[in-house]
């Protein structure tokens, strides 16, 4: 069975947050960097000084129209673009952003199957989680939709069988893209992109793949007979280039160690109303995730149901107990619990629903799991 990988990458990550921060930026050319300059932390107009030194670490597609990238000499970026707002940069605010939409992606995975590549790009592997890449498709489109109702900001999403295709797949609709790629047309896909969209490959590396092998797609890249010369070239990367021009790639979501939370959900194509449907729902889900618990060896203190309340917000309600358990029973019971007290007063139907447990611990070796005594009652 094909995995099913999705990666998630921020659209101009730092500019997009000054401007969410401050809506008088909108519309505007915005880079964010330092020079020799002094600042304002509203930004200060490029083309108000002759002379001016340092460079930009990113910038709006605003700016990006009239020529400017990342990483530009500010001089430069003046010429291109004068009305360019230069934004000093706030690190601390962009991790705190960050942050939120790691933990609002732990809402919709477990972190087992969850991968924060950067402060503004993540990996999921939600081969469990869907059943298939049109699936997956509403999925992509599910989180797009929160973290621009929840966190103010757009992402490029895009869904592949392997790492590499998945994060060639989110930059190429860019800004605010969905792409789906399922296994069956990789090689389409690949074929005809430039071989400097392959993970790794940069501007000296494509140049050299042109000058000495005469690769300029990836498709040039994946029918290239002469892998000798290749290795010879590139050394061990030599190989991973071939296998992902090859839309092969193995490589795992790797998780932040430790997982802190398991979590499942249910997407509807239409809204389910009746409490009965909705519990039946909770118990799937539940069971779901107390297999994965007791895999892992776990126990936990806290539950949470998330569920879209209205178009605007994202309803989260949750109940810690009193002490650590690992019992089906006690997941079920308690997302009922909060299901009756908490949601089902205010809503009367659902798209969605996730079911997660979190402040996870070990089992010490010498407690066992509930079902390991009646499995051995004399």
């Amino acid at each position: 069975m094909s995995r099913i990988i999705m990666c998630v990458d921020m659209d101009s990550f730092y500019a997009s947050v000054e401007v969410r921060d401050n809506p008088e930026l909108r519309d505007n050319p915005i880079a964010v960097g330092a020079g020799d300059i002094e600042m304002k932390p509203e930004g200060v107009r490029l083309g108000n000084y002759k002379e001016i030194s340092g460079a930009i670490t990113t910038c709006s597609y605003v700016a990006r129209k009239y020529g400017v990238k990342s990483g530009m000499r500010l001089r430069t970026v003046r010429k291109l673009c004068p009305d360019c707002i230069l934004v000093p940069p706030r690190m601390q605010r962009y991790k705190e952003v960050s942050d939120q939409i790691m933990e609002l992606l732990g809402n919709f995975i477990d972190h087992e199957y969850l991968e924060v590549r950067s402060i503004d790009e993540a990996f999921l592997d939600i081969t469990e989680t869907v059943k298939d890449f049109e699936e997956a498709e509403q999925f992509g489109s599910n989180i797009k939709n929160e973290i621009k109702e929840q966190i103010g900001l757009t992402c490029s999403v895009g869904i592949g069988p392997t790492k590499s295709v998945a994060k060639i797949a989110s930059g190429i609709n860019k800004p605010d893209g969905l792409t789906v790629v399922p296994p069956k047309i990789v090689d389409e896909f690949l074929k005809d992109l430039p071989v400097k969209k392959i993970p790794g490959i940069g501007k000296k590396t494509s140049d050299r793949l042109k000058k000495e092998l005469g690769i300029n797609t990836i498709g040039h890249l994946a029918s290239i007979k002469d892998l000798q010369k290749l290795k010879k070239l590139f050394g061990k990367n030599a190989i991973y280039f071939y296998n992902v021009a090859k839309g092969i790639d193995q490589s795992p979501v790797m998780p932040r160690s430790g997982v802190k939370s398991i979590s499942n959900q249910r997407t509807f194509s239409k809204a389910v109303e009746g409490e009965k449907s909705i519990k039946e729902t909770i118990v799937k889900l539940a069971e779901r995730i107390y297999n994965r618990l007791k895999k892992g060896n776990l126990e936990f203190k806290t539950v949470t149901i998330n569920i879209p309340f209205d178009v605007k917000t994202f309803h989260s309600k949750s109940i810690s107990l009193k002490h650590y358990s690992n019992s089906l029973g006690t997941i079920i019971n308690t997302a009922n619990q909060i299901w009756d007290e908490n949601i089902a007063p205010e809503i009367t139907s659902i798209r969605r629903i996730s079911l997660k447990i979190s402040n996870l611990r070990k089992i010490k070796t010498t407690q066992k799991d509930l079902t390991y005594w009646f499995k051995n009652e004399d």
